[in-house]
């Protein structure tokens, strides 16, 4: 079993036993010309201002970092910084956009963006870029999908363009 997996299944059953605060589970796929993604966000919520979020992406790293988050009815924008070790250790800093306007009474647009790159002493050693565009209508979101990852000082660039869904329990 993966080293995320178990966190996954740590933070599920640590955090829904206790019944008094949110727990959210937030899955992600994108299937696209070239790969499938997967990614989930599982977040416990202490108080307004504190909670843990386990964020896991295909591949097998660990990162420990801060999180700035501003949440609207209209959207989210978070930054965070920390340490990621994956054969080394590097520099990680996160950018994430998501803007949900109305569009009809129960049907929004949807547009996010997330922005990761991680620097050593030596290079720009991986970035990547997902930008979705689509439907929300309650709680899931599909559409159009672009997967960007560039390595080593953005010498190679990969390109993943297909359709994602999300959906939030």
């Amino acid at each position: 079993m993966r080293a995320e997996s178990i966190l996954t299944v740590f933070f599920l059953a640590l955090f829904s036993r206790s019944g008094a605060q949110p727990l959210s589970y937030v899955p992600d796929v994108a299937a696209g010309h070239r790969s499938f993604t997967y990614l989930h966000h599982v977040n416990y919520h202490f108080s307004d201002k504190l909670k843990v979020n386990n964020l896991t992406l295909f591949g097998s790293f660990l990162t420990v970092s801060a999180q700035y988050r501003k949440v609207s009815p209209a959207g989210s924008f978070g930054y965070s910084i920390g340490m990621t070790y994956q054969k080394g250790f590097t520099l990680e800093q996160a950018l994430s956009l998501e803007y949900v306007p109305c569009l009809f009474r129960n049907i929004q647009a949807y547009f996010s963006m997330l922005a990761i790159a991680n620097i050593n002493l030596e290079e720009y050693q991986r970035g990547l870029q997902f930008m979705w565009l689509g439907i929300k209508e309650k709680l899931t979101c599909y559409g159009l999908a672009i997967h960007l990852d560039q390595f080593n000082n953005s010498r190679k660039t990969l390109e993943n363009i297909g359709l994602f869904m999300k959906r939030s329990f």
